[in-house]
């Protein structure tokens, strides 16, 4: 059974690359104009087998066996400081939806005869507050690269991560660009010394050619990390490790929406086929369309996950 699983999740695995890898090329960046050819980077997302390290960093001008830089500092300096915010379109057209959907919700509530007045203008000066930090907060949020840091500016949170603590810079497939028109369908991360994943806020492929910017970074990393750097074995595990899981997940829930029309069909065989009492009750239409797909998420994720550690 967990055999026929792994290769039926490994056909739904394929697929899922292709359409993903169809969906995810990069475009002209609409906040930076790149001073020239991308340089020699690749994208690896989730889906994707992640590039031999040894070879991405030689590409990006990482010191060589005999010590000497790959293309030196003044490249670096060329094409640095870098920023990434919210174009100024999509700025636009968030500002219209909370304009409108605040003033349609307080409309509805200002003409309500049911709403007493002590809830009415609170609820509507709370509201207004709201989707004001929203906007501002979302305005504010950017990433900036220079020679000492990438520094993020989240909602809530700023975070400053020195060329020496990061541990890798990926591209990675995102599942939100496959469900909702406009979406970024490629996000970038960095990942701290403590294999901490930390997301690159407009640095995705609606804002920016993400090939181009992501090889900027891995080459600004590898010439400003330092001649001495070396990765940290703990923070390896741990990316390893949360790779790995955000893999089987995925393969759990392309695998589940495999196995729908099949469990349909299986709930409906009592209808149409005699078989034992015993047998029709375990195929009950409720508990094989409710605990199936539960089942095979559960199991998909299992044998997945543990797939994955094993082979590194």
């Amino acid at each position: 059974m967990i055999e026929l699983l792994v290769r039926w999740h490994d056909a739904c695995h394929g697929t899922g690359t292709l359409l993903v890898a169809a969906g995810a090329a990069p475009r002209e960046s609409a906040c930076i104009d790149p001073p020239g050819p991308a340089s020699a980077s690749r994208l690896h997302t989730a889906f994707q087998m992640p590039l031999d390290k040894g070879e991405l960093r030689q590409e990006h001008g990482a010191p060589s066996a005999t010590g000497a830089p790959g293309r030196g500092r003044a490249v670096v300096y060329d094409v640095l400081p870098r920023e990434y915010r919210m174009t100024r379109q999509r700025m636009l057209t968030f500002l219209v939806v909370i304009a409108v959907g605040t003033l349609s919700l307080l409309g509805g509530l200002l003409t309500a005869d049911d709403l007493s007045a002590g809830f009415t203008y609170p609820f509507a000066v709370a509201w207004l507050a709201l989707m004001g930090w929203l906007f501002y907060s979302t305005l504010r949020c950017s990433t900036r690269v220079d020679i000492k840091a990438i520094h993020v500016r989240g909602m809530v949170r700023r975070r400053r991560l020195a060329w020496a603590d990061i541990q890798d810079i990926k591209a990675e497939a995102s599942l939100a660009g496959a469900v909702q028109k406009g979406a970024a369908s490629v996000l970038v991360h960095a990942y701290g010394r403590d294999g901490s994943k930390v997301l690159l806020p407009f640095l995705d492929d609606v804002h920016v050619n993400v090939e181009y910017e992501l090889g900027v970074l891995l080459e600004a990393w590898a010439e400003l990390r330092g001649a001495d750097w070396t990765p940290n074995a703990e923070a390896a595990v741990v990316i390893r490790r949360r790779e790995s899981r955000q893999g089987a997940l995925t393969a759990g829930a392309g695998v589940t929406g495999c196995a729908f029309i099949p469990l349909m069909g299986l709930a409906l065989l009592p209808l149409f086929v005699d078989m034992p009492e015993w047998l029709e009750s375990v195929l009950n239409p409720f508990a094989v369309m409710l605990l199936g797909p539960l089942l095979i998420f559960t199991l998909t994720v299992v044998v997945d996950y543990r797939k994955r550690l094993r082979d590194g």
